[in-house]
C-alpha cells in the first residue's frame, strides 16, 4: 500500500457497503515483499520436536508428495522469545490437513507401529472462533494441528471470515493478525519464512503492528484490538510502561486505529462479551499485567471492559480508573510483593479479581453510596424485640431482626458483584467472590489503620514506630482480629487495597498520599502480634458445646453467639473452655432478660 491507500480504501470499502450490502471483500495478495525473508538465526528444537519432524518428512518423501509442510504462527514467535511451546499448528499446500493426516497414519501404521495415532477433526465453530476445519492427532506425545493453507474472505458486519483455500504462504501470512504472528518454520530445510518482511524484526523489537493496513485489519475483527494488547505484554516481559525512551510497544498507525471508535463500535457489535472477556483473562495473566492496562486506558477501553451499560465512565472517571490502576498496580503492589512475599502471594486469578475491584468502587461511589459507607468488620447485636420458648427442647425463636452488622452477611452488595461480574462480564462465579471479598474487606478496613496510615505522619526510627503501633493494635485486638478472620488469607493484599481506596476522595478527585514505609511498619507489627494468623483462629466452643452451654436446641442464636465469642476470644487469648461458657451464658443474659417472655 502507498501512504495513505489503507484508509482511503476502508472508506471506499463502508461506502460501497452501504449502497451494496451484499458485497464481501477479499484482502489482496499484494504486500510489502515479493518474496520471503529467510531468517539466518537457526531454530532450536526438543527432541520431540525433531521426532514430529522427522516422521512429517518421512511421508511427504515415502508418498512422493508435493506438499508444502510448514509450522505456522505462535510456534515460530514463541521460538525466537525463547519459549517452549506446544503449540504446533502444521499448514501444508495443496491437500487438506485431514488429508495430510491420513498419510501420516498410514505410515504410522507400517512404520511405527507402536505410535497410536488416531485422527480428530474439529469442525468449524465461529461461537469457538473455529473458522477452519482442523484436524488433530497426538505425535509422540504431543498434540498436533493440521490445517491447509487459506485466505479470509469477511464480511461488513460479522467477525468470523468464510475461509478460501490457498497454494500461496504469502496470502497465508498477509491474512494473519500481526507481523509477529506470521512466520512460517519451513519443516523440509529447517529455515524460517517472513512474508511480510517485518515479523522477525518486530519480534526482536517488541513492536505489534499488522501485517496490512490495520484499520482494514481491525474492522476485519475487532477482537484483535485486544490481542494486540495481549501480544504487546507478551513479547516484551520485561517492560511495564506501553512507551518509554522514545520506543512504543504498539506501532503508531495500529495504535491510531485501536482508539477509533468506529473499531470500538465494531468491537461491541461483532465479538461477543464471552470472547472480550476471554482476551482480558488472558492480558490479567501475563507477568507484566500493568502494561495491558496502561494500553487499554490509552485506547479509551474501559467502557468495553467493564460495562455499566446505564451509566458509562465518563472521560474523568476513566481517567481517575487509571490513576487507581496506576497507583495499586504499578507502584505499591510490586513493592510489598518483594518486602512481604509469604503475605503477598500474586497469582493471575488475584490480579484478575482485583481490577475489578476499582471500576466496581468507582461505580458504586456515584450511584449507590450506601453500599459502601456505614459497613463495620465487626459484630454487634440489637436485642430482639421478643423471644419466644417453645417446646421441651426450648429452641428458641425470634420475633424482630437480630441485627448482625457484618460485611459477611451484605447480600444486597454481594448480589450485585456477583450479578456483574458473572452476567455482565462473563466470568467464573469463583472470580465474583474473591472480588466481592476484596472490596468489602477494604471498605471495612478498620478505622484505626486508616487514621494511623492515612493521617499519622511518620518520620523517624522504623522499630520506634512498630512498638507503637503494636500497641496502638493491642488495643484495638478485637477490631483488626475480627477483620483478618473475614478477609482471610488477602488480609495484606486488602489493607493496601482499602488505604488505595480510602485516601481517594471521589468527589473532587484529591488523593492522599500515604508513606509505603508506614505500611511496611504497620504490616510488621502485625506479623509481630501474630494478628496475620487470625483468620486460621477456631472458636473455642463448637455449636453443641455453645448450645449445651446455653441450655437450647439449634437456633439461629447459636451462630451469633459463635461469632461474639470468637471477638472475645481476640480479647483474651489465653481463656479456657470453662472461661468461654461464662461468657457466652453473660451474653445470653444480656440480650435475654429485658425482653423475655415465656410461652408454652
Amino acid at each position: 500500500f502507498t501512504p495513505g491507500a489503507g484508509k482511503r480504501m476502508f472508506w471506499l470499502k463502508s461506502r460501497t457497503h452501504r449502497k451494496h450490502p451484499s458485497l464481501v471483500f477479499l484482502r489482496k495478495s499484494s504486500g510489502p515483499v515479493q518474496n520471503a525473508s529467510k531468517s539466518q538465526e537457526p531454530i532450536a528444537l526438543t527432541e520431540c520436536e525433531e521426532q514430529i519432524f522427522s516422521c512429517l518428512r518421512e511421508v511427504k518423501s515415502h508418498y512422493g508428495l508435493k506438499t508444502g509442510i510448514r509450522v505456522a504462527g505462535g510456534w515460530v514467535r514463541d521460538k525466537f522469545l525463547g519459549k517452549s511451546s506446544k503449540d504446533i499448528d502444521i499448514a501444508v499446500s495443496d491437500i487438506t490437513g485431514e488429508e495430510f493426516c491420513n498419510y501420516i497414519q498410514a505410515f504410522n501404521h507400517s512404520h511405527h507401529p507402536d505410535e497410536k495415532s488416531s485422527i480428530g477433526v474439529v469442525k468449524v465453530n465461529p461461537s469457538q472462533s473455529k473458522h477452519l476445519e482442523t484436524a488433530i492427532m497426538y505425535l509422540f506425545g504431543i498434540e498436533v494441528n493440521f490445517n491447509s493453507l487459506r485466505t479470509e474472505l469477511y464480511t461488513e458486519n460479522s467477525r468470523i471470515p468464510s475461509i478460501l483455500p490457498s497454494t500461496s504462504p504469502k496470502e497465508d501470512a498477509l491474512r494473519r493478525d500481526f507481523t509477529v504472528n506470521s512466520l512460517f518454520y519451513k519443516i523440509d530445510t529447517g529455515e524460517v519464512e517472513d512474508w511480510t518482511g517485518r515479523g522477525i524484526s518486530d519480534i526482536h523489537a517488541g513492536i505489534i503492528r499488522t501485517p496490512l493496513d490495520p484499520f482494514i485489519t481491525l474492522h476485519e475483527d475487532p477482537l484483535r484490538v485486544m490481542r494486540a494488547i495481549r501480544f504487546a505484554a507478551l513479547i516484551n516481559p520485561t517492560e511495564y510502561q506501553w512507551t518509554q525512551n522514545g520506543k512504543r510497544v504498539i506501532h503508531n498507525d495500529l495504535i491510531h486505529a485501536m482508539c477509533d471508535p468506529n473499531i470500538h463500535a465494531s468491537l461491541q457489535n461483532k465479538v461477543s462479551r464471552e470472547r472480550i472477556t476471554v482476551e482480558y483473562v488472558k492480558s490479567m495473566a501475563m507477568p507484566n499485567y500493568s502494561l495491558p492496562l496502561q494500553l487499554y486506558h490509552r485506547c479509551r477501553l474501559f467502557n468495553i471492559l467493564f460495562p455499566f451499560v446505564e451509566d458509562p465512565m465518563s472521560p474523568s472517571e476513566e481517567e481517575l480508573l487509571n490513576s487507581l490502576f496506576s497507583k495499586f498496580f504499578q507502584n505499591l503492589l510490586p513493592y510489598f510483593e518483594l518486602i512481604f512475599p509469604e503475605e503477598f502471594k500474586v497469582s493471575s486469578e488475584l490480579i484478575l479479581s482485583l481490577s475489578l475491584v476499582f471500576p466496581l468502587w468507582l461505580h458504586l461511589q456515584k450511584k449507590n453510596p450506601d453500599l459502601l459507607h456505614n459497613r463495620s468488620h465487626s459484630v454487634h447485636s440489637k436485642k430482639p424485640k421478643s423471644l419466644i420458648w417453645k417446646g421441651e427442647k426450648k429452641k428458641l425463636y425470634m420475633e424482630g431482626e437480630l441485627d448482625i452488622v457484618s460485611y459477611q452477611q451484605d447480600k444486597q452488595l454481594n448480589k450485585f458483584v456477583m450479578d456483574w461480574v458473572t452476567r455482565h462480564l462473563r466470568l467464573k462465579r469463583e472470580d465474583a467472590r474473591t472480588a466481592y471479598q476484596l472490596l468489602l474487606s477494604a471498605i471495612t478496613l478498620p478505622e484505626f489503620i486508616r487514621k494511623e496510615i492515612l493521617c499519622t505522619s511518620y518520620q523517624g526510627d522504623e522499630g520506634e514506630r512498630v512498638k507503637e503501633l503494636c500497641s496502638i493494635i493491642r488495643n484495638n485486638i478485637s477490631a483488626i482480629g475480627m477483620w483478618v478472620y473475614y478477609a482471610s488469607d488477602l488480609w495484606a493484599t486488602a489493607i493496601i487495597l482499602g488505604l488505595t481506596l480510602h485516601s481517594q476522595k471521589h468527589h473532587g478527585g484529591q488523593n492522599i498520599p500515604f508513606d509505603k514505609e508506614h505500611v511496611s511498619c504497620l504490616l510488621k507489627a502485625l506479623k509481630e502480634l501474630d494478628v496475620h494468623h487470625f483468620y486460621e483462629q477456631a472458636v473455642i466452643l463448637s455449636g453443641e458445646e455453645i448450645m449445651a452451654a446455653l441450655d437450647l436446641g439449634p437456633s439461629p442464636v447459636i451462630g451469633v453467639a459463635s461469632m461474639h465469642l470468637l471477638e472475645w476470644q481476640f480479647r483474651n487469648s489465653k481463656a479456657t473452655k470453662q472461661e468461654a461458657e461464662i461468657f457466652v451464658r453473660n451474653w445470653f443474659l444480656e440480650i435475654t432478660s429485658p425482653n423475655t417472655r415465656a410461652s408454652e
